[in-house]
């Protein structure tokens, strides 16, 4: 990878690949050092900051990588020779070459909790809660709904946006979410094909206590 996002959290390569039907694989993130024998260079979105580098070999192949949506991905590349660089993509789009949606929905086998729903319920205090970091993009003039919900109920907004704070994805959010709030906002910054924001899963996994999915859910 020329330049591994943050969040990636990176394992051996025996953890990687160990699954694999081709297992022999590496990872490494050393572009300057194995670029020139790499079957596959990945790039987290195009890094405007360089020109493309040439291919080490006709086959090699250039892959771009990126989860966040168009507009929040930006677009200055499209008018660059990036545009026309890349051999695949690994995106959350279903059309992509290698797909990766940020999480996967299954029917839950086990019935929910009820008593424990109810005693979570109970306990209770705060009508609603939003985690929302970008404020200059509100295609889906999220945060004008929200300003008109304030007029009428308790919203507490977390991140770049509020006057809250809480460590991203810590788990003293998820119980807070869990515990506090009987409502959880989830709003797209921009309406995309495929696209769901990761937040509208953080009310679905939190910390639950009878091992539920379904459980706590406000």
């Amino acid at each position: 990878m020329y330049n591994m996002p943050e969040w990636i959290k990176r394992g051996s390569d025996a953890e990687l690949f160990g699954h694999c039907p081709v297992s022999t694989c590496n990872l490494s993130t050393n572009y300057s050092t194995d670029g020139a024998t790499a079957d596959a260079v990945v790039f987290h979105g195009a890094p405007l900051e360089i020109p493309v580098p040439p291919r080490a070999f006709p086959d090699q192949v250039y892959v771009f990588h990126m989860i966040e949506p168009p507009p929040i991905a930006s677009s200055d590349y499209q008018n660059t020779s990036w545009n026309s660089a890349f051999n695949w993509t690994w995106t959350y789009t279903q059309d992509a070459d290698i797909w990766v949606p940020y999480f996967f929905l299954e029917r839950s086998k086990q019935l929910p909790c009820l008593n424990v729903i109810r005693e979570v319920v109970q306990r209770k205090d705060t009508p609603v809660a939003w985690f929302v970091t970008n404020c200059q993009l509100d295609k889906t003039q999220r945060l004008a709904y929200v300003n008109r919900l304030q007029k009428i109920l308790t919203v507490h907004v977390y991140g770049g946006c509020g006057t809250m704070q809480c460590p991203r994805m810590a788990k003293e959010c998820d119980d807070m979410l869990t515990t506090k709030y009987f409502f959880y906002l989830s709003f797209e910054n921009s309406y995309c094909q495929d696209y769901v924001t990761e937040k509208f899963f953080s009310s679905i996994f939190p910390g639950c206590p009878c091992g539920s999915c379904l459980c706590g859910v406000g």
